[in-house]
């Protein structure tokens, strides 16, 4: 009996452990630890209370399968400031890359499809990548700014040549590292 017990609480352990959960963080040189968070379906970065939106909310993830799985975190500070104004229903969505360059990241209850990548996010130490059909991994991640003073659109893949017109977008690293001080 008692080694039953140890057997299921081995499993019980195995299985949250697979949940260990994260916050995302973007990286760039006019960027320093922004938190990643929900706002209206799409990835964005920045204050979660400068998104000025109904549907926003401070975000948790964890990865099953290469899918990052987002939920919100209504413990924190900001998103319980927010959380009195919005909608923060969702969970178990998952986090995706658009199959369109510079487009916005967002989120979603479906799976991949042709527009959309769900799959496929690993990490490297604590930087988030995505593998390619090749099974390389890509950090192609862009900080838009948006009309919202502190907020940004997280892009995937923008070109050369919308980088040059858009000279307010800069390249970011997403990673799991608060900022010193969080």
């Amino acid at each position: 009996m008692m080694s039953l017990f140890f057997v299921l609480f081995g499993l019980i352990s195995i299985v949250l452990a697979s949940q260990d959960t994260f916050t995302l963080y973007a990286y760039g040189s006019n960027i320093s630890g922004s938190e990643v968070f929900y706002c209206q379906g799409i990835a964005k970065i920045g204050a979660v209370s400068h998104a000025h939106s109904s549907n926003v909310s401070n975000v948790y993830f964890y990865e099953e399968h290469g899918t990052f799985i987002a939920n919100p975190n209504v413990t924190s500070t900001t998103a319980r400031i927010a959380a009195s104004e919005s909608n923060t229903s969702w969970a178990g969505l998952k986090l995706y890359i658009p199959n369109t360059s510079g487009q916005p990241l967002g989120f979603t209850a479906g799976n991949s499809s042709g527009e959309i990548t769900t799959g496929d996010w690993h990490f490297y130490g604590e930087y988030a990548f995505i593998e390619n059909s090749a099974g390389q991994l890509e950090s192609r991640f862009f900080a838009q700014p948006t009309d919202n003073d502190g907020v940004y659109n997280i892009l995937w893949n923008l070109s050369d040549q919308a980088q040059l017109a858009s000279p307010e977008v800069e390249s970011i690293s997403i990673r799991t590292i608060a900022p010193a001080g969080i």
